[in-house]
């Protein structure tokens, strides 16, 4: 989910479909990342606040807008490929975080 007001609303309806998959599947676990997050910028920082009030946490690890992502896609690849060392870090976190090392 992106950290603004408009995203966190759609995301609501996200989270009602995760609950009505939830029921039929009891082994699903959902986790929210923070995608596109800007640094310094206060609607970002407050929109990261209200998504502790969903009901499945976020990632502790963020995703932030870099042009790496961009290029990646341009290219037909992963930030992986590319010489950008805090996307790679971002992404390896995340993978971390998900695979739980």
């Amino acid at each position: 989910v992106i950290p603004s007001p408009t995203d966190l609303w759609a995301a609501v309806g996200i989270q009602k479909l995760i609950a009505n998959v939830s029921e039929i599947n009891d082994k699903l676990v959902s986790r929210l990342v923070a995608n596109m997050c800007q640094s310094n910028i206060s609607i970002s920082k407050e929109a990261l606040e209200l998504i502790t009030e969903f009901d499945f946490p976020k990632t502790e690890s963020d995703i932030y807008q870099r042009t790496a992502y961009r290029q990646a896609a341009a290219f037909g690849g992963t930030v992986l490929d590319l010489d950008n060392p805090k996307a790679k870090l971002e992404i390896n976190a995340l993978v971390a975080e998900i695979r739980g090392q």
